[in-house]
């Protein structure tokens, strides 16, 4: 029989997993597998399972947010191809933009199902000063909102919890003085709200941020860039082109294989849904196919 580990973040979303666990493992034993389960029990837990356990092991199972999945993405990037066991994502967080962009069942079920299963997607996977992310790494404008929204109250509201926190941040933005360089000598330097790089057709819960074509594996990540307006027409002008995935002079969107974005003063940026360090200097570089994943 082959063996299965599966790890999950049990505070992720409202918990779900819990109540799920044992149909789920029941699942498993039924298709074949000698299953070991492993709650986390504080940040980068499973990162530290995964560099200890999971080569000894025939398939990898991670339960949670983006932030947990990141972490299983990040160990299973230290262990050689070759070693790697097969690896699924049974997502259980409040927005999962990746199991979004997968077209991942939203029933734990229904997605672990689909963990049972040998049908994999290869995937392109970020670089942030070499941290990997899976899908996204963000700066400026709402960026704080997706790690300072309190946990209690993802889960009671969800997706609506970032609206609020959103909103709320409006008065405090300020723009960013960057200097941006592209891979091929393009610079796009100046006063920035905000800005992301990203691999997802849904970001923080909002679907086609980035634009309507992504690819997941052509070796470039979707840049978005929104420049500081200069009069409220400029202001509106870039609310209905991110509304409206129109075009801007005041929206920048590229593919990009990598980008340098340097400033004077340091920068918050997000990865995954997770502060990722206050920085000045920000290589982000794409690692063509680098995941096999699940789906």
């Amino acid at each position: 029989m082959k063996k299965l580990l599966l790890l999950f973040n049990p505070t992720s979303g409202k918990g779900a997993m819990k109540s799920r666990l044992a149909d789920i493992v029941n699942m498993y034993t039924g298709a074949g597998f000698i299953c070991t389960v492993l709650a986390s029990q504080y940040a980068g837990h499973i990162t530290k399972a995964i560099e200890h356990l999971a080569t000894d092991y025939d398939r990898l199972v991670v339960s949670g947010g983006d932030g947990t999945l990141n972490e299983a993405v990040t160990a299973l990037l230290t262990i050689p191809a070759e070693k790697r066991p097969k690896f699924g994502y049974i997502p259980s967080g409040s927005t999962n933009d990746y199991a979004r962009t997968l077209h991942l069942p939203k029933s734990l079920l229904g997605a672990a199902a689909r963990t049972k299963e040998d049908r994999e997607l290869v995937v392109d996977v970020g670089r942030l000063n070499d941290k990997p992310f899976v899908y996204v790494a963000c700066f400026g404008a709402f960026t704080e909102v997706t790690y300072s929204t309190p946990q209690e109250m993802k889960n009671t509201i969800g997706h609506s919890a970032y609206i609020i926190e959103a909103i709320k941040s409006l008065p405090g933005i300020k723009p960013k003085r960057l200097k941006v360089q592209l891979s091929d000598g393009t610079d796009l330097s100046g006063e920035f709200l905000f800005g992301m790089i990203s691999n997802a057709s849904s970001v923080a819960g909002f679907k086609d941020l980035a634009g309507k074509h992504v690819d997941l594996h052509d070796g470039k990540f979707e840049m978005t860039l929104i420049r500081k307006p200069k009069s409220p027409v400029e202001y509106n002008e870039i609310v209905w082109a991110m509304l409206s995935k129109s075009e801007s002079d005041n929206v920048i969107r590229a593919k990009v294989p990598s980008v340098t974005i340097l400033s004077d003063q340091p920068v918050d940026w997000v990865v995954d849904g997770e502060y990722a360090g206050s920085l000045t200097h920000a290589d982000i570089t794409v690692e063509h196919r680098a995941l096999h994943i699940l789906v």
